[in-house]
């Protein structure tokens, strides 16, 4: 009986010792992590997905909407959720956008339901496509996420 007391002591002083170490070696990567120069490395390789050092980040595409009924000229265009322009002015709204911009229209202001169209893009740029339609009503409806070539 008191083999097993011995071996147990042993096994917990030994779960203890080591989950001791865990913690320590934990806290000692993230502080690695945290260092900026390092991090960004490390992201880069993690993710498939285009970061803001990429090159397609600093390439700039064109998005052109129209809203197809003009009588709603307080329609917002948020990019990354942000104020970018109405329709006040004209039935049509140019935008410049990067890669991984996420367009989205506001027609909070609205009880009906307003159409707007992407009717023209960049060479470079392959979402959102062409001729697409978004419908709003009392919400913030979102276009999509630019995705350049």
């Amino acid at each position: 009986m008191r083999d097993y007391k011995k071996a147990f002591i042993r096994i917990e002083s030994l779960l203890l010792k080591s989950c001791i170490i865990c913690i320590l070696i934990l806290i000692g990567l993230q502080m690695i992590i945290s260092h900026n120069d390092l991090s960004v490395f490390i992201e880069k390789s993690i993710s498939n997905e285009n970061t803001f050092n990429n090159s397609n980040y600093s390439e700039k595409g064109v998005i052109i909407l129209k809203i197809l009924d003009e009588k709603y000229e307080g329609v917002e265009v948020l990019i990354n959720g942000e104020d970018v322009g109405n329709f006040s002015k004209s039935n049509e709204l140019t935008l410049n956008v990067y890669s991984n911009d996420l367009i989205e229209i506001n027609g909070t202001k609205y009880l009906d339901k307003i159409k707007v169209k992407v009717v023209g893009i960049s060479k470079n740029i392959k979402f959102p496509k062409l001729n697409s339609v978004v419908t709003t009503s009392k919400n913030i409806e979102i276009l999509g996420k630019v995705i350049i070539k």
